[in-house]
């Protein structure tokens, strides 16, 4: 075993540590007493097994077989779904349309657009045009593409009749999630969904409201305990778009959603709002940018969980 070439050992300036490593993306901070725990390890590498969470650090690829190429690996990966004949993933926007109006969103001047049956049914000519295909991914997007639900079951129907693997994902706001559309979500074969709370109720409903001005907080956090309820094999990742306005509340937000939802199926994770193209989204003294910036945020959280 080796110690990944992707790890950075950092010395934080206020006294505390940190490891990231830029391939799986870990981040951990702690004590000096630790640091010094990391930087034997990095010389005696298979000393790892001693350590408490050795699972954790060849999980995480903080520790990795000697014959393993670490970019090697992801580039083959990369490759491998790109090229491979057996296998085609799809990004289905089923509609440009929007019943929220996020303070941050770029799609400001967007027509309400929505797929029809004369398109969806070139989707299915040009799948068709791939001989050798055994599996199909789809991604559900918008928009918000619960609005143009007819399409995703349209569409459902004439890939299960393709006689191939099938499975889906969707990106919703969560707030059209009825009961109605959540009991179809297996027979849809949707087995994971991205949902978006930027904060509790309050810091929530400011910053994505319906377009009439009405918060979404209660009836999103309602719909996804109804899922989680009816559909046992979903996987929710639970999204908060952060900037510097609403990043302090995180923590108890955290709290609160995990103690209320209790369910492992449910991952929470903090997106980073930032105005790369220069769009009006969200104002530059608000933006969350590079990972020295991000550092101390999550040194903050993580004390406070």
């Amino acid at each position: 075993m080796i110690w990944s070439k992707y790890n950075l050992l950092l010395d934080v300036d206020d006294g505390s540590y940190a490891l990231f490593n830029t391939s799986s993306r870990t981040l951990l901070t702690f004590d000096k007493e630790t640091y010094d725990e990391f930087l034997y390890l990095k010389e005696n590498p298979d000393s790892y097994t001693e350590f408490e969470d050795a699972d954790f650090l060849t999980k995480n690829m903080i520790i990795v077989d000697s014959d393993v190429d670490i970019f090697s690996y992801h580039l083959n990966e990369i490759l491998r779904r790109r090229y491979n004949p057996n296998v085609m993933s799809l990004t289905i926007a089923v509609t440009r349309a929007c019943l929220f109006n996020c303070i941050y969103c770029y799609e400001t001047d967007r027509p309400p657009v929505y797929l029809n049956e004369t398109t969806e049914n070139h989707i299915i000519d040009f799948i068709k045009t791939n001989s050798s295909l055994q599996e199909l991914a789809v991604v559900w997007y918008g928009g918000e593409p619960l609005m143009n639900f007819q399409s995703i079951e349209r569409l459902t129907e004439k890939f299960k009749k393709l006689g191939i693997k099938y499975g889906a994902e969707i990106i919703t706001n969560g707030y059209l999630l009825t009961k109605e559309i959540s009991d179809q979500f297996s027979d849809l074969a949707i087995r994971k969904a991205q949902i978006t709370l930027d904060g509790l109720k309050e810091v929530h409903d400011k910053r994505r409201p319906l377009c009439s001005g009405k918060g979404t907080f209660d009836v999103i956090v309602s719909n996804i305990e109804y899922l989680l309820s009816v559909c046992p094999d979903i996987e929710i990742n639970l999204r908060s778009n952060m900037d510097m306005e609403n990043v302090g509340g995180y923590v108890e937000f955290y709290k609160y959603i995990t103690n209320r939802l209790n369910n492992d199926r449910v991952k929470p994770y903090m997106g980073y709002v930032q105005d790369i193209l220069n769009s009006g989204c969200t104002v530059e003294s608000n933006n969350i940018g590079g990972f020295n910036n991000r550092l101390p945020i999550v040194q903050e959280q993580k004390k406070r969980v």
